[in-house]
């Protein structure tokens, strides 16, 4: 394992993975429950509980 300042970049950047990843988890999580609630409400308007 390097030590010094060379190992500081790597550190940086997986950590910016890892935040990235998250993101985009939660981006992918937000879609998917929006779309749930969109499907939710189209069937709500058909079947007429609105």
């Amino acid at each position: 394992m390097t030590t010094g300042p060379a190992a500081v970049p790597d550190r940086a950047t997986a950590e910016d993975e890892i935040r990235q990843d998250r993101r985009s988890e939660l981006r992918m999580v937000r879609c998917a429950v929006v779309a749930l609630l969109a499907v939710a409400a189209l069937l709500a308007l058909r079947w007429g509980l609105w």
